[in-house]
């Protein structure tokens, strides 16, 4: 992040500054993201000025203690890279209750519960700060697992839906809520790969998509060459869940993010969201999928997708992440002598986010209230390009179709300024028995430690705050004296 040096400066000093531009009309396509990018970085900043010293006034000694200590236990690259394992083994050796004691500091700051109780306690500390609410699903596989049966399946979309009502209960339509869902919780990975292989090799994807929504509405069917009539069977009834669960969003205003995975999976993952996006999508934004930038063809696939949605007359929505399964695609191919399709470096990874930034407020721009898309990255510098962009294109806080996204227990040096400046910040927050969530830690524990200058930063901040609370204990002992 090239920003840190600037950061560090500036929390010296007190102060954080996220600037917003001097607005102005930009007129560049996708084509020309580096004429547009120089353009927005060059453009000289009404600096909005926003404190860090009090980001964390809200927090207890406890919680900032805990998470200076999950910081800096996250910075051995061993017990990172072996987190997981650690984790299984631990459960075998200790057993579940006892294990989960010992990691409780892990669970705490990355995780909002398992009951209602401790959800809305979460819930309401973020309002306080301004931070809307995003609940992210536990529920996922993978290639080689054991399938899950049909009836587990439909358990999944129970339990989803019970969360979606959970969510809605202790939230208002104020606070714009949203769920993410995995699609692999809810139909067999193998339909996946099989239907991916179809939709990628297909020279007319919008027919596919259109196709597939129709028969979502009509409780139809789509046939998927090379499967065979349980696959298909188990397809169609897949389709019809998740349509389910879009219309539950819909009817409660909530909005859907559905998360991507693995290259081999998210072709098809893209043509359910698209068809979803298709059925529901036709006053708002209600079905929004998730961009991973470090896939080299994210940006080219994101226009593609933009296309479609706007050929079938639908909003667009779209979730901007970097992505969190470099490793894994890497791995699988060089394992299949193929090229990676993973960035070769965190710049062309930060170069591929910038592109697709700037193409998706582009449209935002254009489309008057039918495209949102939601910058969701732990990169001060992203963020910042993004604000000015914004404002170069005359995009308002409360009125445009941008808004920002960070984990649950991570930057919230980002999500809180940018809460309290007016912007809409969503915090991404897991909810879950702690059997359900230790993939999910040890993924966290493996980002945390990518974003190291990030975390650095704001370990720095949280020291801060604990020194000036001890200073002012001390101050006040002398007065009493």
């Amino acid at each position: 992040m090239s920003g840190g040096g600037r950061i560090s400066r500036l929390v010296r000093s007190g102060s954080c500054l996220l600037p917003a531009s001097r607005t102005r009309h930009g007129c560049s396509t996708a084509e020309h993201v580096h004429s547009t990018a120089e353009q927005a970085h060059s453009t000289a900043p009404a600096e909005l000025q926003l404190r860090t010293e009090d980001v964390f006034r809200s927090r207890s000694v406890r919680d900032l203690l805990r998470a200076v200590a999950v910081y800096q236990v996250c910075a051995f690259d061993r017990i990172v890279d072996n987190s997981l394992q650690l984790l299984r083994l631990g459960e075998q050796l200790l057993g579940s209750r006892l294990l989960q004691r010992l990691v409780s500091p892990f669970y705490r700051q990355f995780v909002a519960g398992s009951d209602r109780q401790q959800l809305e306690r979460t819930v309401t500390a973020l309002r306080a700060d301004g931070i809307r609410f995003m609940m992210t699903s536990m529920l996922e596989a993978d290639v080689g697992e054991q399938a899950a049966s049909e009836e587990q399946l439909t358990a999944n979309m129970e339990e989803a839906l019970r969360q979606m009502m959970l969510v809605r209960d202790i939230t208002s339509e104020e606070d714009q809520p949203a769920i993410q869902t995995k699609f692999t919780a809810h139909m067999d990975v193998e339909l996946l790969v099989l239907a991916s292989r179809v939709f990628s090799a297909s020279s007319e994807p919008t027919a596919l998509v259109e196709r597939l929504a129709k028969a979502m509405v009509t409780s139809g069917q789509v046939i998927v060459p090379g499967m065979t009539r349980q696959q298909q069977k188990q397809w169609d009834g897949a389709a019809l869940r998740l349509k389910t669960l879009g219309d539950a969003c819909a009817q409660h205003n909530m909005s859907l993010f559905v998360d991507g995975e693995f290259t081999y999976t998210n072709p098809a993952i893209s043509w359910i969201t698209l068809a979803l996006m298709t059925a529901l999508n036709q006053h708002r934004a209600v079905v929004r999928g998730t961009y991973q930038c470090y896939l080299k063809a994210t940006p080219s696939n994101l226009e593609q997708e933009y296309s479609i949605t706007r050929q079938l007359g639908a909003c667009f929505g779209a979730k901007l992440v970097r992505g969190a399964y470099m490793a894994r695609e890497r791995q699988l191919a060089q394992k299949e002598q193929r090229p990676s399709p993973v960035c070769e470096s965190y710049e062309e990874t930060t170069a591929n986010y910038t592109r697709a930034v700037e193409f998706a407020l582009r449209r935002v721009a254009e489309d008057e209230g039918r495209t949102q898309i939601m910058v969701a990255t732990h990169n001060y510098d992203s963020i910042v390009h993004a604000l000015r962009l914004s404002a170069m294109l005359q995009l308002t806080p409360a009125s445009s179709g941008l808004s920002f996204g960070q984990i649950y227990g991570m930057a919230d040096y980002l999500t809180i300024p940018l809460a309290r400046s007016g912007h809409r910040a969503y915090k991404a927050v897991p909810f879950g028995e702690f059997s359900t969530v230790m993939p999910y830690l040890s993924r966290r524990a493996a980002e945390s430690r990518l974003i190291q200058q990030g975390v650095r930063l704001e370990r720095q901040l949280l020291l801060k705050e604990l020194a000036g609370r001890i200073s002012r204990r001390g101050r006040a002992r002398e007065v009493v004296v």
